[in-house]
């Protein structure tokens, strides 16, 4: 049986160990060259496609795309959708990228003004607010024998920027810059003032 058993042994083909790590080294070189060598993702961002005057609304029939590395800060082509209605607010050559900061929203083409309200929390949806929100302005009036009225100034207005001061000494503030036509600043300004103002987030 042990001859047999010791037979058997030497008649298996042996293994070089040497090859094996020779084999998965080369391997796993070719794998890093692939990884290394292979080409960056690019994105499809817009570009004019001829010279593009300020005031412009953005669509597809005066950009076209372009492939690059990053698209930080420029407007992917897939998002067009997003943007329907957007404005250039300065001109572009041909061949420029189109650039978020320079895009003027369609709310703030109808309310050009900009109003800064400073509030406490509790009448700024405690400060659960972002750029490009919308909200419903209440006014409150207290009159001068003690009687309080609320009534709605104005719906759906745009938030141009909200900062949060989450100062718990101070109990905190919320400022939020408003889009605002002619007729409302005056209103806001007063009720402001008076402590008078709540913000109600309307639903997406």
């Amino acid at each position: 049986m042990a001859i047999r058993s010791r037979a058997l042994a030497a008649s298996l083909p042996t293994v070089d160990t040497r090859y094996v790590v020779g084999a998965l080294a080369a391997a796993l070189a070719a794998v890093l060259v692939l990884i290394l060598t292979r080409p960056p993702e690019r994105i499809a961002v817009l570009i004019a496609a001829d010279d593009v005057a300020a005031g412009v609304t953005i669509d597809e029939t005066r950009f076209i795309t372009k492939l690059v590395e990053s698209d930080i800060g420029l407007v992917p082509s897939a998002s067009l959708g997003e943007f329907e209605g957007w404005t250039l607010a300065v001109p572009l050559a041909a061949g420029e990228p189109v650039i978020e900061s320079v895009l003027t929203p369609p709310e703030l083409i109808a309310a050009p003004n900009a109003i800064a309200v400073s509030l406490p929390p509790e009448h700024a949806v405690l400060g659960k607010l972002a750029a490009g929100d919308f909200v419903d302005v209440y006014v409150t009036d207290r009159g001068p024998t003690g009687e309080v009225s609320t009534e709605l100034a104005a719906s759906h207005v745009y938030i141009v920027a909200v900062t949060v001061d989450d100062d718990r000494i101070s109990g905190g503030r919320v400022d939020v810059l408003l889009a605002v036509d002619d007729a409302l600043a005056p209103v806001l300004a007063s009720a402001v003032r008076a402590d008078g103002v709540d913000l109600v987030r309307v639903a997406p």
